[in-house]
């Protein structure tokens, strides 16, 4: 999976760069390959590969545009949901976003002292 835990959304973005790209190595940093995780502490591990792909994916407008089309993203649809005056909501989203560099630092730091 490219996106845990979906395994329907990965498969259909896997295929749709399959086919939207021609460069392997341009494929591989678009799906990196999640190792899914059998204990608490293989969880940090996987979620720094979906951060990963998450911000390979904003990166290309093709996939972000077809992640916002797709039945199969919840979350971009949830998100579209929410009213444009809706303060309260779209507070949390900005709060989320501002707080993913400091995440992922957090990760990188969990899966190294894991090593």
């Amino acid at each position: 999976m490219v996106r845990i835990p979906q395994p329907a959304f990965s498969a259909a973005l896997t295929a749709f760069i399959e086919a939207r790209y021609d460069d392997d190595e341009k494929k591989n940093a678009l799906a990196r390959p999640i190792p899914l995780p059998d204990q608490i502490g293989d969880y940090p591990a996987a979620s720094l590969v979906g951060m990963m792909n998450q911000k390979a994916w904003s990166e290309e407008s093709a996939i972000r545009e077809w992640i916002q089309a797709s039945r199969l993203d919840g979350f971009s649809g949830m998100i579209a949901g929410i009213a444009t005056d809706d303060v309260q909501r779209r507070d949390l989203l900005r709060r989320m976003r501002a707080q993913g560099p400091a995440a992922f630092a957090n990760l990188m730091r969990l899966v190294q002292a894991a090593g």
